[in-house]
């Protein structure tokens, strides 16, 4: 097998590893609010994910950032770890997870919008037309979960929650430049954790509090989809340009859909269906798209 085939297979598997735990991390992020709240849920999963990496770090010597990349690394590491999660779980205790869905999948929008800003990504009319085919798809998940989307404050915070993540994308890439995905995922981590420790006091009490299966969840949620596919989806972005790596973010609501319906028996409706497939179309269409310019 040729090298460049050998990659691109390495890069679908991150793909699909990070998208089924980012995909059935949600479900379980809402069941955890019944135990936690949300700050305690952010701190507790980054102190995992922490003490994971640290554990790797200081087996494998891994090597510190150069002084001149620390500001890059904390600024991503704040909105990507501190602000995303915060944002995220404080909505979803207000949000419907309909309207928390569609508004957290304009992530792709933003990514593109802001690496054509700052990294001079460009694509062609068929990769804005992949985007839009993606965020329609997104708009057709919530219809057909059926759930409303009437305005509310409070859906401001999912809009910052997929914002931060897009700004934490965009400073990520040139970055991966310099970093292996694991190292820079280590200090990202390290450093948004640090910020998150105002939300720490309670929290062990919380922890043991908590039923077993509660506070192990909670825990997992740390160490896998945070402390692994965070390192997984920046291996995927150091291969690709950001827009198209953003692209692939409407992938995840198919993944949510087919872990709510396995493990809380929730049959999806045939618009959510149809919105499913229409957000792959879209995913399809940007990853065939060439870049211009």
């Amino acid at each position: 097998m040729p090298v460049t085939e050998r990659s691109d297979l390495y890069v679908v598997a991150a793909v699909l590893f990070t998208f089924l735990l980012w995909g059935t991390a949600l479900p379980l992020i809402r069941s955890s609010l019944a135990s936690f709240s949300p700050g305690h849920i952010a701190v507790i999963r980054m102190a995992s994910a922490s003490a994971m990496l640290g554990i790797y770090a200081a087996a494998a010597r891994r090597p510190l950032p150069s002084r001149r990349d620390l500001p890059a690394i904390a600024v991503s590491a704040f909105l990507g770890v501190t602000v995303y999660h915060l944002a995220m779980n404080y909505g979803l205790v207000h949000v419907t997870s309909g309207s928390s869905s569609m508004l957290i999948n304009t992530a792709p929008i933003f990514t593109a919008l802001l690496a054509a800003a700052f990294l001079g990504d460009r694509l062609p009319i068929g990769g804005w037309m992949g985007i839009g085919l993606g965020f329609c798809g997104a708009g057709l998940i919530v219809l057909g979960e059926g759930r409303d989307f009437t305005f509310d404050p409070h859906l401001l915070l999912p809009l910052l929650a997929a914002l931060a993540w897009s700004a934490n994308m965009v400073m990520q890439k040139p970055l991966l430049r310099r970093y292996t995905p694991i190292d820079l995922t280590c200090w990202s981590v390290w450093i948004g954790t640090l910020v998150l420790l105002f939300w720490a006091p309670g929290s062990l009490a919380a922890l043991r509090a908590a039923p077993t299966s509660a506070a192990a969840t909670v825990v997992y949620l740390g160490v896998a989809p945070i402390g692994l596919a965070y390192a997984t989806w920046a291996f995927v972005l150091s291969r690709m340009s950001a827009t198209r790596a953003g692209s692939l973010l409407y992938g995840i609501p198919i993944v949510v859909m087919i872990t709510a319906a396995i493990w809380f028996g929730e049959r999806p409706q045939p618009l959510a269906l149809a919105g499913g497939g229409l957000a792959l179309c879209g995913v399809y269409v940007v990853s065939r798209a060439r870049p211009s310019g």
